[in-house]
């Protein structure tokens, strides 16, 4: 990639690199850079990323920063050097000029400086830990819009779903999202025997005891054989 690479294993290994890739491009783009990128047939991904201001051209093609990220046993190895724009290999026609390691220590410094390479390789780094199941986002990295980790991640700050989609479970709920009714737990059911009217507050006809009409004159309720006491 040329004479300035920053490298660094990652002990994350999501079963594709693809959305990997494809997040670490959007992320660029979405900050201003020209970007390209493919996946090799083996799987690896190589990213290459031009802004003008900070990479220059050489014989009419630009510098940029390729980024390669690469599966290997028990992770991830992602690296960064000064290369040509959207090119894995240097022209021999580059190389060849006198001046080409001379351009290549000032972008490399310029790159340094900005700290392009570092943020290259967090933002790679939390795209790896938000694809590989059982890791968590990288502390105080937002993730794209709409984007889900897995169902029990806690949520980074911030979250938000994309508007009338369903979270996963553990996340807030998009704004205007309905949440699940809850049944109503119905009222237990009154005794089968229980009085209308409390013992004790009958009116007269009726038995005191039980609450049945009594009829005219009676003396013991017809029903449970209470006294009355008095003609009705």
């Amino acid at each position: 990639m040329g004479t300035f690479k920053s490298s660094r294993f990652f002990p994350l290994s999501p079963p594709d690199l693809a959305p990997v890739g494809h997040e670490v491009m959007r992320e660029f783009q979405g900050r201003g850079f020209e970007v390209k990128g493919e996946q090799s047939l083996t799987g690896s991904w190589f990213i290459s990323i031009h802004q003008g201001g900070t990479f220059k051209a050489v014989v009419g093609m630009k510098t940029a920063l390729n980024i390669r990220i690469e599966p290997v046993d028990g992770g991830t190895q992602v690296n960064a050097g000064i290369g040509i724009f959207g090119q894995q290999v240097i022209p021999t026609l580059v190389t060849t000029l006198v001046f080409w390691p001379v351009l290549i220590g000032q972008v490399a410094g310029m790159v340094q400086s900005a700290k392009l390479d570092d943020e290259a390789l967090v933002i790679v780094e939390a795209a790896l830990r938000r694809h590989t199941p059982g890791f968590h986002p990288a502390p105080g990295y937002p993730p794209p819009p709409g984007y889900a980790p897995a169902p029990g991640y806690p949520p980074p700050p911030g979250y938000a779903p994309a508007p009338g989609y369903p979270p996963a479970p553990g996340y807030p709920p998009a704004a205007g999202y309905p949440p699940p009714q809850q049944p109503e737990t119905p009222a237990p059911p009154a005794p089968a025997d229980a009085p209308a009217v409390p013992v004790g507050a009958m009116p007269a006809g009726f038995c005191s005891e039980c609450g049945a009409k009594l009829g005219p004159g009676a003396k013991f309720c017809s029903q449970c054989g209470t006294s009355i006491g008095a003609s009705v």
